[in-house]
């Protein structure tokens, strides 16, 4: 998941910047990203440097104007931080995973796999950010309602950002820089990740269901690939039989479970969601979605028990 504190300091400059200022600043980031992302005309082969010096550039200007806030205290978030610091968070935060999706892909196309995952896994992070705070904030709206005091426009806003469509994107480019570098127990996690975003996606239960019935297809394909795709199959194959059978890692992981072996127990309740996503098993899926929701947040690790939103569709499409 995402993590950690937002960035340093503000602005740098001299007194408070007023919310058209910062809207200038974010929408000069926006361009300075779309500028970069572009690609390179057909015949230079080569990147251009500049892109990706650009797109630092854009990194590190993120960081010096988001203002300190902790998302590690969920309660901290809606309660009690300053709105203005969340509202700028939530339109930085996009421009952080456009920048870092942009260089991921930027490093991908010249051959620089490593550090494509490494930039492409960032991006992700920030998408998960993105959504931690734009929950908190959207919170906070509602008890206004509730209480009925006026909430007032969003001064620092910048429109809302798709992060579920982000985030498949970023999965996609991910899962094609995993299957160069043969590294297979990453691309059934990513798969996996893959199939639980799209569940996340607007649209009626069959064009989900259909979506995620796509991308199984493709991993089976890619499990059953000649050779001729570059893809170590075989390592594939291994990879997705070391997650063992679905009901076989649920009554283990109720074992660990009831033995208070609360770690073991999580990682046998995620082998089992994974194996079940990967092989289409919608039931299971939502039992043990439903189990490992239950057990985090059990033992009060809530931030990580909210990754498991999905468990309501899930359940929608086993039941229809």
């Amino acid at each position: 998941g995402g993590g950690g504190g937002g960035g340093g300091g503000g602005s740098g400059g001299g007194g408070e910047r007023s919310p058209e200022d910062f809207k200038d600043d974010v929408a000069a980031l926006q361009r300075a990203v779309s500028e970069a992302a572009r690609p390179n005309p057909k015949p230079n082969p080569n990147p251009n440097p500049n892109a990706e010096a650009a797109l630092g550039f854009v990194l590190d200007r993120v960081t010096a104007l988001l203002p300190p806030l902790d998302y590690g205290d969920a309660h901290k978030l809606v309660y009690r931080a300053e709105r203005a610091a969340l509202e700028q968070h939530i339109a930085l935060l996009a421009v952080r995973h456009q920048a870092l999706y942009a260089l991921g892909v930027r490093l991908a196309a010249r051959g620089d796999r490593e550090g494509a995952v490494r930039e492409l896994r960032r991006a992700l992070a920030a998408a998960d950010d993105y959504e931690l705070v734009d929950a908190a904030y959207r919170e906070r709206r509602g008890l206004c309602e509730l209480r009925g005091t006026d909430f007032g426009p969003n001064a620092h806003g910048t429109g809302r950002f798709p992060h579920d469509e982000e985030r498949g994107k970023t999965l996609v480019q991910l899962i094609q820089a995993s299957l160069e570098l043969g590294d297979a127990a990453e691309v059934c996690e990513l798969f996996g990740a893959l199939i639980q975003v799209v569940t996340n996606f607007d649209g009626g239960n069959d064009v989900i269901e259909g979506m995620r019935a796509t991308h199984r297809k493709r991993f089976q394909a890619y499990m059953s690939d000649d050779g001729s795709g570059g893809v170590d199959a075989a390592a594939l194959r291994a990879a997705y039989e070391a997650l063992g059978d679905c009901e076989a890692s649920l009554d283990a992981g109720r074992r660990h479970y009831k033995r208070q072996r609360v770690s073991d127990a999580i990682a046998a309740f995620k082998r089992a969601v994974l194996r079940a996503r990967l092989d289409g098993r919608d039931e299971l899926e939502a039992r043990a979605l439903f189990n490992c929701a239950w057990v985090l947040r059990h033992v009060g690790r809530h931030q990580e028990a909210r990754v498991f939103p999905t468990l309501t569709l899930t359940l929608t499409l086993t039941l229809t």
